[in-house]
């Protein structure tokens, strides 16, 4: 039914394959990145099994439904980018520390150039987040869904990437 739905809105959804491999740090990168790359596809989607024109049950109608309103919430989008943006510095090191280069000496330094980006996030926009942030901005919406934020949310978020960055 999704791919139906993403042919129709002209989306190649991304293909996840093992999510708790050895390289959870990377596949955990690549299903963010999917959920956020196929937004439009997965709320077009999660809109239509939700509607009261479909044949599913009521109990799983309520389930697409709060699936629709969780896709739609602002709060929910930006930390989903925000952590897109950790997990691709995440990614990396861990990408590095499997491999055959790694020494002690340079992954002391690929560990405190990630502390020193994410000391950065604390307080600026990371790739995803500056997207999702310029995005709504500009119409309330990100990938053809509007978005709804609640009063209290963009403080509650940046209170939120403080606490996640330092910890």
């Amino acid at each position: 039914e999704l791919e139906i739905v993403a042919e129709s809105l002209s989306v190649e959804l991304m293909r996840i394959q093992r999510v708790f491999d050895v390289r959870w740090a990377f596949s955990s990168f690549i299903s963010v990145k999917a959920v956020l790359r196929d937004f439009g596809a997965l709320y077009a989607h999660f809109s239509q099994c939700a509607s009261p024109d479909g044949d599913r049950a009521s109990k799983e109608k309520s389930k697409y439904i709060g699936l629709v309103k969780k896709l739609q919430s602002w709060s929910f989008v930006s930390e989903t980018c925000m952590l897109k943006d950790a997990l691709r510095c995440i990614k990396q090191l861990s990408l590095y520390l499997q491999s055959n280069a790694a020494t002690i000496f340079d992954v002391m330094t690929h560990i405190d150039d990630i502390k020193q980006k994410f000391l950065a996030l604390k307080q600026a926009n990371g790739k995803s987040l500056d997207k999702f942030c310029a995005s709504y901005e500009c119409d309330q919406s990100y990938k053809g869904v509007c978005i709804e934020m609640k009063a209290g949310d963009s403080a509650q978020f940046d209170t939120l990437r403080c606490q996640f960055f330092q910890a």
